[in-house]
């Protein structure tokens, strides 16, 4: 019950607020052009009440609690009504407005979405995305103002070799630390990735630093090696958790859980949910040597409070498991123009990363698991985890940053060209601007309904997976 408030209270902060912003962009918009908003819905239908209405545009709330939408005259959600359903509503709409005692109301002009033109269109239709990217750069910048930890320094270490991979060839030892690539200093795992993929086949130095030695090792990145390297790594322990009292230390590796073997992330948040509460032996790996502790778990999740390291991330094109080490500064606040500029910089890496997402799917930069699409579900699992550690950190950026990605990927979502979304009635504009004429708005209204049913059913599947499969956070 407790995990089910949880939820419901990470959804609400999350999903709901971001998804208004989008269609307020939208009647921002519609307001600045003309076209006449029929209801501004906070929620989905069925409707629950009329709040008020507001020069012509009745506000609503209604019984579905996942966003809002905005109805412009013409439109249904996301497709054109055709001309006899834009007549019906005018009239209804200049009936509702003759009512009215003001001249100023009797005097309220009307406008469809289909009789604004091309370029106003696509501002309409583009002011929900432009909205959202505002709000993740806004959200960004005010985690910043507010404090986030920085950087000041990291490191790559080798954290695991797969059996006879490259990186076993080549002479990699577990504990080294990885500085330079192909001739290119490296200062995160990522980048240490991105210099195997683009060397794949070729022998490549690697600058090694093993204790007090700099060693030059030459591996050849492989797309047939093998990534099984098992366990789990812990990166984080929070203070005061059951992890914390048994002297649990970051880099630790968990080997085993009463009987069970821990090899992935999944493992361990699975034997915590099971076993909540419970005084379980835990095995644990360090320096090279086992040891087994008993742990009391936690009455609720998190259970053990180890924030752990996906040892599946193994790069594939060499066998090699690595681990960024941060040496983080105390939390600070960024100047004002600092926290816009990173704030940019952050939503720019979000588009640009989720645009290329296909490309590096199709590449192997990043795994099927890494390029898993998810739903409603998912998100309220992530944004759950990522509550309970801002209330475990006692700090407002986990949050925030959060919000800001999900806004940005909302706003790139909605732009791409699909039946449905915006970016696919932006798509029709554009055909009509070549076309020199609208192609016809009820074949145009099919293509979206077609399209948005093909979406509700594959966000089904998606819901089904993430619920199966629920979303851990490392």
């Amino acid at each position: 019950m407790a995990d089910l408030a949880k939820n419901l209270i990470s959804f609400v902060i999350f999903l709901p607020p971001l998804i208004l912003i989008h269609e307020l962009g939208h009647f921002i918009a519609a307001r600045l052009i003309g076209v006449t908003v029929l209801e501004f819905g906070i929620g989905f239908p069925p409707r629950a009440i009329k709040l008020f209405e507001h020069q012509g545009t009745e506000f609503t709330l209604n019984w579905l609690p996942i966003g809002g939408f905005v109805r412009p005259l013409g439109e249904d959600f996301v497709r054109p009504v055709g001309d006899n359903a834009t007549e019906e509503e005018r009239a209804a709409f200049e009936a509702r407005q003759a009512e009215r005692n003001t001249l100023e109301q009797r005097n309220i002009k009307t406008k469809s979405v289909m009789e604004a033109g091309p370029w106003q269109r696509i501002f309409f239709m583009i002011a929900g995305v432009v909205m959202n990217l505002i709000t993740g750069v806004a959200l960004f910048a005010l985690a910043g103002l507010i404090g986030v930890p920085i950087v000041k320094s990291a490191t790559i270490e080798v954290r695991g070799i797969a059996a006879g991979s490259p990186a076993e060839i080549a002479g990699l030892h577990s504990g080294d630390v990885i500085t330079a690539a192909a001739g290119l200093p490296l200062a995160l795992s990522g980048d240490a990735y991105q210099a195997f993929a683009n060397n794949t086949g070729k022998a490549i130095p690697l600058t090694v630093k093993r204790g007090d030695q700099t060693l030059t090792l030459m591996i050849t990145p492989s797309s047939t090696a093998s990534a099984d390297v098992g366990g789990v790594f812990v990166a984080d322990v929070t203070p005061d958790s059951p992890a914390a009292k048994v002297g649990l230390q970051d880099g630790d590796r968990i080997v085993q859980m009463d009987d069970k073997p821990m090899l992935a992330n999944k493992d361990l948040y699975d034997f915590g949910a099971a076993h909540l509460g419970k005084t379980v032996a835990m095995i644990i790996e360090r320096d090279g040597q086992q040891q087994t502790l008993t742990i009391t778990l936690n009455q609720q999740t998190p259970a053990l409070g180890v924030a752990p390291y996906n040892p599946l991330a193994t790069n594939a094109p060499t066998g090699l498991e690595l681990l960024d080490l941060k040496l983080y500064a105390p939390v600070t606040s960024q100047p004002l123009g600092v926290a816009i500029s990173d704030g940019i910089s952050q939503s720019w890496r979000i588009i640009i990363s989720t645009l290329s997402l296909p490309i590096d799917l199709i590449r192997g930069k990043i795994s099927l698991q890494q390029a898993r699409p998810v739903s409603i579900i998912g998100i309220t699992q992530m944004a759950t985890q990522v509550t309970q550690r801002a209330v475990d950190q006692g700090a407002a950026y986990p949050i925030l940053n959060f919000a800001a990605l999900i806004s940005v990927a909302i706003g790139v979502t909605q732009l791409l060209p699909i039946p449905g979304l915006d970016g696919g009635r932006i798509l029709f504009v554009l055909i009509e601007l070549l076309r020199g004429k609208p192609i016809s708005q009820e074949r145009e209204g099919m293509v979206h309904l077609v399209g948005l049913m093909l979406l509700l059913g594959f966000m089904l599947i998606i819901v089904v997976n993430d619920l199966v499969n629920p979303i851990s956070l490392k």
